[in-house]
């Protein structure tokens, strides 16, 4: 049960009122009617403030995340919670991306019991046939579709602790103009943090290597160091045509970025994630300062930084050119279970090199704030829903790969508003 905080200044203050009633009462027979109006009133604001307790009480018990966890975030730029997505769920989502890895990649899995170094080894023997639904990248596994990854979607613990986020951070400007480096940056306007869309996703499956095969070719891969944003331009893509840098709109607007882990990762070399704690707040400002980018140049020099976007929205790291910074990231541990939410401002990378006795799993799960350029993309998501398709800007060989018998899980309430969108207030009257 998650702790309740109750104002406890309400409580004192009907006291003093009634105090105050009472010191300040004639009691005489003409006075008589003043005192029962007196009480009556006294009963009615006893009643009103008991309703209102109750009404928050009943609000900060769906709501996951307490002012502490609200102020890390706030903070450090990311923040870990536990036990928001229940354990069953975790392994029924294991369950069922083994089934497909079995269907769709040939992987022989014997009788090994699920996060076991027996397993570990059996799938590390065949890590090529990955390739068949994966290209490698991170450990990401081309699966988007299981009726388990849509559970932890939707799930009301995921749902609410981004209402708060949000609420928290990007849903209102507080700064008197927009700039890029504002607090919470925000070109789309406010909106209201209970209305979202579901983010549809990988899952990472990333197998470790012993050391003994360390030089052997290995189709896996770590992300390296990048950013969910455009440093530049928070709120552009670029492309570079003709030797000119052209801004170009978002696919989407994900501000903050989640997933829940299923490994343990306590050391580091055990597939596990890093960023630099509080870089959100200098982003911007570090990017502009100490690698200022030549857009109007007509041609690309090896002294230009040209920031294009990949896998969505992704800013890669030069491991040459930002050695400096990518020296400041902390490795951040996690248990099973854990969720982790981090802003969009925030370098990251999952470990170099998975050494530990584990594969190594995630399933990402964010939620976009109902804005302008989240409803377009989420009209392109609910096509992929329906059909099984992937989205259209990840690898094409991989794009056909759900769709045979395909049928779209089931959605709960919140799930169908998180494809389909939140009934807007005028639409309520």
């Amino acid at each position: 049960m998650y702790k309740n905080i109750v104002n406890k200044n309400i409580v004192p203050l009907f006291f003093r009122n009634k105090r105050q009633y009472c010191t300040s009462t004639t009691f005489s027979n003409n006075n008589n009617n003043n005192y029962s109006n007196n009480i009556n009133n006294n009963i009615n604001i006893n009643n009103i403030i008991q309703q209102q307790q109750l009404k928050q009480q009943q609000e900060e018990l769906q709501y996951p995340l307490t002012n502490d966890d609200l102020q890390q975030f706030e903070n450090n730029g990311y923040l870990i919670k536990s036990n928001l997505i229940p354990e069953q769920l975790l392994l029924q989502h294991q369950v069922e991306l083994r089934d497909y890895l079995k269907s769709n990649a040939g992987i022989d899995f014997g009788n090994s019991v699920i996060d076991s170094t027996e397993e570990s080894k059996m799938v590390e023997q065949q890590e090529q046939k990955l390739s068949l639904v994966s290209n490698g990248f991170g450990g990401m596994i081309n699966f988007y579709h299981g009726k388990y990854l849509y559970e932890i979607r939707q799930h009301e613990n995921l749902y609410h602790s981004f209402v708060q986020l949000y609420q928290r951070t990007y849903a209102k400007q507080r700064e008197q103009s927009f700039n890029e480096m504002n607090q919470w940056p925000n070109e789309y306007g406010d909106f209201d943090p209970h209305n979202m869309f579901m983010f549809i996703n990988r899952c990472c499956f990333r197998v470790p290597h012993s050391i003994q095969q360390e030089d052997k070719i290995k189709h896996q891969k770590g992300t390296g160091s990048h950013l969910d944003c455009n440093p530049y331009h928070l709120f552009r893509g670029e492309k570079l045509i003709d030797g000119t840098v052209k801004q170009i709109p978002l696919r989407f607007w994900q501000p903050i970025q989640a997933f829940v882990n299923l490994t343990d990762t306590f050391t580091m070399n055990q597939g596990g994630f890093w960023t630099i704690p509080g870089f959100h707040k200098q982003c911007v400002e570090y990017f502009r300062d100490k690698f200022p980018q030549k857009v109007s140049s007509p041609t690309t020099t090896t002294t230009e930084i040209i920031s294009t976007l990949k896998r969505g929205n992704a800013f890669d790291f030069d491991d040459h050119l930002y050695k400096e910074l990518i020296d400041k990231f902390q490795f951040i541990p996690m248990k099973r279970g854990d969720v982790l939410f981090w802003d969009w401002r925030m370098p990251h990378h999952n470990d170099k090199y998975h050494l530990g006795p584990l594969i190594r799993e995630v399933v990402y799960a964010a939620h976009l704030p109902d804005v302008s350029v989240n409803q377009l993309y989420a009209k392109q998501q609910q096509q992929w829903y329906e059909t099984g398709s992937h989205p259209s800007y990840v690898a094409k060989q991989f794009a056909d790969l759900e769709k045979k018998n395909y049928s779209p899980p089931p959605l709960s309430p919140i799930g169908q508003h998180l494809i389909y969108g939140f009934p807007k207030k005028h639409e309520l009257n």
